[in-house]
């Protein structure tokens, strides 16, 4: 491990990333896509780059294994490493790790690659930020540094000041949200309805109550002397599912537990009973007159920002329309009548995903009356005065801190999964962190685009 000899025992299913990060502590391995294709998790086995979140930790025995940690000692930083913070061959830093041990996996194979060499070697490797230009010349430069020759010059608009952030990143030594720890911190998982549009009858959590290593159990009831709705910009999201789920993979119910393997575990154990409703699956379906309501519009709950339209009288005459927004600029009509040919066309479009390589996630901790909230967003005064309107609580008691982001892009504007973790800490009475996986991130995040 990193050149030294290292005994251990794991469990049989345990992956080699969560015995990297949590039982040896060594954080510069992410975790991300959790499937193998990201490349965020990236180490060397025998030299060659795996993806840890893909390989089990019993499959090094008897192994050399070498996290981004072990490629330079102390303020000591390997030929690649400072050519990445020559050439800036980074933004957000969380892919970077696993970059950089894949490019000394290619440099060591191929001393002298040419750039669609180094395209196709790094094709493992996504990062969300750069759009790779610096990550080539960084790579280039490296090479020639490695092969003893002058390496490339800069272009003369570039900066040649590293940036302050920099030796953190390559050296996988920035902390992310994930990468904290707390004194008796638990973990989360959350239930989510199977079906789109269903009433929530009964929650029955007896038996996952009683579970060993489950410390508390959160659902709606847990709910009712705080105001639990929120959203980017209507408040018509709530923390967990109040009276029916609202789409497929609606938060329903929430584990905190000594560990994630327990929490996923003890998800099973809680029983839920639905009354399954029509859903509105097509834009079309749901602007229909006789569509099923997905919220009720008689109770106003506000918006996140003042001046804002909430619910405005024409919307509530229709089952799935909040308020009108209009925006014109010019004469639309007089452009059409000046124009020598008119086309006209329906446009449909998925919903976007900015898929940032840094998982949400937020954790919380209650000490007393104040609570600090560690979460990667980029609206950390929002997320305070939400949480301030919900809890009950003065803003001056909350604190939010906002560790190195993993990628943002828009994604994690406004309020997302801060108060879940703040409600379950309130009944676990300890550190809760909450993270979703990149699967669960696609499926119910909300979306600016």
């Amino acid at each position: 491990m990193n050149g030294e000899d290292h005994q251990a025992e794991v469990e049989p299913w345990l992956l080699l990333v969560d015995f990297i990060r949590d039982e040896l502590g060594l954080t510069g391995t992410k975790r991300s896509c959790e499937v193998g294709v990201c490349g965020a998790c990236t180490v060397l086995l025998d030299g060659k780059p795996v993806s840890s979140c893909a390989t089990l930790a019993s499959e090094v025995k008897g192994r050399s294994l070498t996290t981004i940690e072990g490629l330079s000692a102390g303020a000591q930083l390997h030929p690649i490493q400072e050519a990445f913070l020559d050439e800036a061959g980074f933004e957000c830093g969380y892919c970077t790790p696993g970059m950089i041990l894949s490019v000394y996996a290619l440099l060591c194979e191929n001393p002298a690659p040419h750039e669609e060499e180094i395209k196709n070697y790094l094709s493992g490797n996504i990062c969300r930020c750069t759009g790779y230009v610096s990550i080539l010349s960084s790579v280039k430069r490296a090479a020639a540094i490695m092969r003893r020759e002058t390496p490339p010059s800069k272009e003369p608009s570039l900066s040649t000041q590293r940036r302050v952030d920099g030796f953190a990143k390559i050296k996988g030594n920035a902390l992310y949200t994930a990468d904290l720890r707390r004194p008796g911190m638990v973990y989360a998982k959350i239930l989510r309805s199977p079906l789109p549009h269903a009433v929530i009858k009964r929650i029955d959590t007896s038996a996952v109550e009683k579970h060993p290593g489950v410390v508390a159990v959160l659902t709606r009831a847990d709910l009712a002397d705080i105001n639990p709705y929120y959203g980017p910009l209507v408040k018509d999201q709530t923390i967990l599912a109040i009276d029916k789920a609202r789409y497929e993979g609606d938060s329903i119910a929430a584990v905190a537990a000594e560990s994630p393997q327990i929490a996923e575990e003890a998800l099973s154990l809680i029983h839920v009973e639905y009354e399954e409703l029509r859903p509105s699956l097509t834009m079309d379906e749901a602007l229909a007159g006789n569509a099923p309501r997905l919220h009720d519009f008689t109770s106003d709950h506000g918006t996140t920002f003042p001046g804002y339209p909430s619910v405005d009288e024409e919307a509530r005459k229709h089952p799935n329309v909040s308020f009108h927004y209009g925006w014109s600029k010019e004469d639309v009509l007089k452009g059409f009548a000046l124009s020598n040919r008119v086309f006209e066309h329906t446009f449909f479009f998925p919903k976007v995903s900015h898929y940032s390589l840094e998982p949400h996630l937020a954790m919380a901790e209650w000490t007393q009356d104040s609570l600090s909230v560690r979460t990667s967003t980029q609206h950390p005064f929002t997320v305070r005065e939400e949480i301030s309107e919900m809890f009950g609580l003065p803003p001056e008691k909350i604190r939010v801190i906002v560790p190195f982001v993993g990628g943002a892009y828009g994604n994690k504007n406004h309020t997302k999964l801060e108060p879940l973790a703040v409600a379950l800490a309130r009944k676990a009475k300890r550190p809760v962190i909450l993270s979703l996986t990149a699967e669960d991130a696609f499926r119910t995040v909300s979306k600016p685009a």
